[in-house]
């Protein structure tokens, strides 16, 4: 599927449990440790819904990413030779190196994952998918309470849940997804939508309106409507 379509998907994901807060007049859901906001998620479950397609170099999620990562490698490294002159100077920096050096290694791992993963394959996986949930569970757990780390776990659940309807939707395409890959690298498909067809148009139309409808039911089921 294109971005346009995964990024609608991904948004109106997301929008499932802001109407399940609205139909219970609450701002936020209680997990573990942490408090889930619903509309804090809508904006990172767009970015999420087209995050997956980063393999692909010239994908709305391709072009962005690289080019971030790039501006992290530059400055970041700019920073840790300044710094390292610094240090040989006399200045006691050695503590400021660390995150500077951290943010450095991990654009350039990120960068050279993207750069090797194929289209529809690393990035795709259920594999990655279950990674990427390990800090949720992690601020569920062991995280204190305070309002910035309930924005952020809020922000990533979003995230989260866009990265996980690109992997369904995609589902619906000819090519399919590998949700097992690296254990098993076939590429499960429920229908054989075509990316940039019509047959795209009417299968996102469809999905507008059912999400659409979802929320209603959602609102009749806690009597707001009827």
């Amino acid at each position: 599927m294109n971005g346009k379509t995964h990024m609608i998907v991904g948004g109106l994901s997301a929008g499932i449990p802001v109407a399940i807060s609205i139909s219970l007049k609450e701002l936020g859901f209680d997990i573990g440790n942490c408090i889930y906001f619903p509309i804090v998620g809508v904006i990172p479950a767009i970015f999420g819904g087209i995050a997956p397609d980063v393999d692909m170099p010239h994908s709305i999620a391709g072009k962005w990413v690289r080019k971030a990562l790039t501006a992290v490698i530059t400055g970041s490294g700019f920073m840790l030779v300044f710094l390292y002159f610094m240090l040989m100077l006399g200045s006691k920096t050695y503590k400021v190196l660390l995150p500077f050096f951290c943010f450095f290694l991990l654009a350039c791992f990120l960068t050279l994952f993207i750069t090797a993963a194929k289209h529809r394959r690393e990035t795709h996986s259920g594999l990655l998918f279950l990674v990427l949930t390990l800090p949720l569970f992690w601020c569920c757990t062991f995280s204190s309470v305070n309002i910035v780390t309930d924005i952020l776990f809020s922000a990533w659940f979003g995230f989260i849940i866009g990265w996980l309807s690109h992997l369904v939707i995609d589902s619906f395409n000819r090519k399919g997804v590998p949700w097992l890959y690296p254990f098993i690298t076939k590429h499960y498909s429920v229908m054989s939508v075509t990316t940039g067809t019509k047959e795209e148009d009417f299968f996102r139309l469809v999905s507008i309106i059912s999400f659409i409808c979802f929320y209603f039911l959602i609102f009749i089921l806690w009597g707001i409507v009827l």
